[in-house]
C-alpha cells in the first residue's frame, strides 16, 4: 500500500511517503537539499493491524507565513483559544486580532502606547499602557469588547509587561520603578520584586516568574519567597520570554535573529530563527511560533508542527520541522 501527500509553501516543498509500515520523509528547500529521513516500523505489520504514530522529524526551514495585518510597531503578541492571534501595536495605539481566516479586526483604539497584553484563564483580554514611560501615567486596562475598556489599576511608570501565574492573579512589570507587582483583589496591588533595570516580559514557568532585562540582558527567576536570581545573561536586548511547546523557557532577543531555549541552569540552545528586529514571541494551540518584528513591521507566522495523514487508519502523523544541521567544513583551517 503506498500513499504520498505533498505540501508546498513558499518555496519549501515536504513530501511523505508510505510505503507498508515504513515512512519515508524528504524535505527540500529552495537554498538546499535535506537528506531524506526514513522512520522505520515492522515492515511485517498488517496495514489494518494497531499501529503507533510517532513524530517525524526532518531539518529544514519553518514554513513562514506572514499575517495580513498593517503593524507599525508591533510591541506584544498573544494567542487566544481559538488560535486568534492578538497584537498590541504600540505606535497605532491599537490592539489588533487577526483571525485563523485572515481576518483583522481592531478591539480597542487610541491608547496610549499598548506595550504588554496578556489573558486570564476565563480569556479576558488585558493590555498595559506605558504611556510614553511617562511617570504615573501608565495603567493596565481590560478590553472588553471593541473599544469598550476597563481600567484594573493605574498610576504607573512606564508599565511593560504583564502576564498571568498559575493561581490567574495578574503581576505587572513596571520599568519606571523597577518592580513586579502582584494584583490581587482585594487589597491591591503588592511589590514582588524590586531593583530590576527596565523589566521587558514577564514569564511564569516551573512555578517561579522569570523577568527578563532589556538592558541588562539577564533573566532574573523570582521564587515565591521573593528571592531574586540570576539565571541568565549575556543577551543584548531581551525583549520577550514565553514558554515553548515542550514546556522550555524559550527567550527573544531583539538584537538576535535566533531565539535561545534557556535550561534551568541558565545555559542556552538555539532555538528558531526568526526574522531582524523580533521583539514579541507566542505559541499557538499546536506549538507553532507567532513572532513581531519591529523592525520589519510584520507579523508572521513559522510553521515547524503540522501532521500528515496516515493512510492505514483515521489518526495523523505528527512532523516536526527542525532547524538545519549545521553544514561541515569541506576546506582545512588556515594555517
Amino acid at each position: 500500500m503506498i500513499a504520498r501527500t505533498t505540501i508546498m509553501a513558499f518555496g519549501t516543498t515536504i513530501a511523505f511517503v508510505v510505503l507498508a509500515g515504513d515512512v519515508l520523509v524528504s524535505c527540500r528547500a529552495a537554498d538546499r537539499a535535506a537528506a531524506p529521513i526514513v522512520v522505520e516500523r515492522d515492515p511485517h505489520q498488517s496495514v489494518d493491524a494497531p499501529h503507533a504514530h510517532p513524530p517525524v522529524e526532518v531539518f529544514g526551514d519553518p514554513i513562514v507565513t506572514r499575517l495580513p495585518v498593517p503593524a507599525r510597531d508591533p510591541r506584544r503578541v498573544v494567542i487566544d483559544s481559538a488560535q486568534r492571534v492578538l497584537i498590541a501595536d504600540a505606535a497605532a495605539g491599537k490592539v489588533l486580532r487577526v483571525s485563523s481566516s485572515g481576518m483583522v479586526e481592531t478591539l480597542a483604539a487610541d491608547l496610549d502606547e499598548p506595550a504588554g497584553l496578556a489573558l486570564d484563564s476565563q480569556g479576558r483580554l488585558y493590555a498595559a499602557i506605558r504611556a510614553g514611560g511617562r511617570p504615573r501615567a501608565g495603567s493596565v486596562i481590560r478590553i472588553d469588547a471593541a473599544d469598550s475598556t476597563t481600567t484594573v489599576l493605574d498610576g504607573l511608570s512606564a508599565p511593560t509587561a504583564i502576564a498571568f501565574d498559575a493561581d490567574d492573579v495578574l503581576h505587572v512589570a513596571v520599568a519606571g520603578d523597577e518592580s513586579i507587582l502582584r494584583v490581587a483583589s482585594p487589597g491591591g496591588p503588592t511589590v514582588v520584586a524590586r531593583g530590576i533595570e527596565s523589566p521587558s516580559a514577564l514569564a511564569h514557568h516551573r512555578g517561579a516568574w522569570h523577568v527578563a532585562s532589556a538592558t541588562k540582558g539577564t533573566i532574573t527567576r523570582i521564587d515565591a519567597d521573593g528571592r531574586a536570581t540570576i539565571v541568565a545573561e549575556g543577551f543584548m536586548s531581551l525583549s520577550d520570554l514565553a514558554i515553548g511547546p515542550e514546556g522550555e523557557l524559550i527567550a527573544c532577543d531583539e538584537a538576535d535573529t535566533l531565539l535561545a531555549a534557556v535550561g534551568p541552569d541558565g545555559q542556552r540552545k538555539p532555538f528558531l530563527p526568526v526574522p531582524a528586529g523580533t521583539r514579541a514571541i507566542a505559541f499557538d494551540g499546536d506549538g507553532n511560533l507567532v513572532a513581531a518584528s519591529g523592525q520589519l513591521r510584520i507579523v508572521v507566522r513559522l510553521t515547524t508542527r503540522l501532521s500528515v495523514p496516515c493512510p492505514h487508519c483515521d489518526q495523523r502523523i505528527p512532523l516536526r520541522i527542525r532547524p538545519r544541521r549545521p553544514q561541515p567544513d569541506t576546506e582545512p583551517d588556515p594555517i
